[in-house]
């Protein structure tokens, strides 16, 4: 690593978003990295290190995730460089997959500390309760055949405590045959844990993300398509 190089992206954060991940780094590392901020970040950073500041494990991942891309894999990016959105879909992603108490944590942190950043995460975040309003009505018919009967089942029956209008959404856009089959099904089907249903709704998120990379459906936020025209 470079240390001026470090200190130099450091410029990009706040003192206590620096403190923590100083807290992280080896001892002579750190001090190599403080020796090379300016006197103006030096005092703030180094109340938030003597506070001893211990936020959630999840917000240190998610720092960890912001710091490879934007430094690691981003070694000639500068302070004035212009600032390439296209990797905060990943952090995006990636919150859509935590459970959602940590989710609301983290996006409330995020939103303190980069809220300049969290209009992008969020257009590119998405949630079983928002299917509606990002999977476009003729996607639902693409991801019904694409994931699959068994899957779609136990996703619809997850819905059942408190997801009836996403359920509604998504037998609304298939053919009403094909419905009716999924209804009948559903009564076979015994209760779901909170437990398995936010698992089973995880690996359907996932799985959207998979057809989404692939370029099988498109999902996202309206305005996220009417910007990109």
């Amino acid at each position: 690593y470079d240390a001026q190089q470090v200190a130099t992206y450091f410029l990009t954060l706040t003192p206590n978003i620096i403190a923590l991940i100083l807290r992280r780094l080896d001892v002579a590392a750190a001090s190599e990295i403080v020796g090379f901020l300016g006197e103006e970040q030096l005092d703030p950073v180094v109340g938030h290190l003597v506070e001893d500041e211990a936020p959630d494990p999840e917000i240190y991942s998610v720092l960890a995730h912001m710091v490879e891309i934007e430094l690691l894999n981003n070694t000639e990016a500068g302070p004035g460089a212009t600032e390439d959105t296209a990797h905060l879909e990943s952090i995006g992603e990636m919150l859509s997959l935590v459970p959602s108490d940590k989710r609301d944590r983290i996006m409330a942190f995020l939103s303190s500390e980069h809220e300049g950043k969290m209009k992008s995460i969020e257009r590119v975040m998405f949630t079983i309760s928002s299917l509606p309003e990002i999977l476009p009505r003729e996607a639902v018919a693409i991801v019904f055949r694409e994931l699959g009967e068994e899957t779609m089942v136990q996703l619809l029956a997850s819905l059942r405590e408190g997801g009836s209008e996403v359920s509604d959404y998504l037998l609304g856009n298939i053919s009403s045959r094909l419905a009716d089959q999924y209804r009948l099904q559903l009564e076979d089907v015994g209760k779901i844990s909170a437990e398995k249903g936010e698992k089973l709704q995880r690996q359907f998120l996932m799985s959207l993300m998979t057809l989404k990379r692939e370029g099988a459906i498109k999902v996202g936020k309206p305005e996220e398509e009417d910007e990109a025209e």
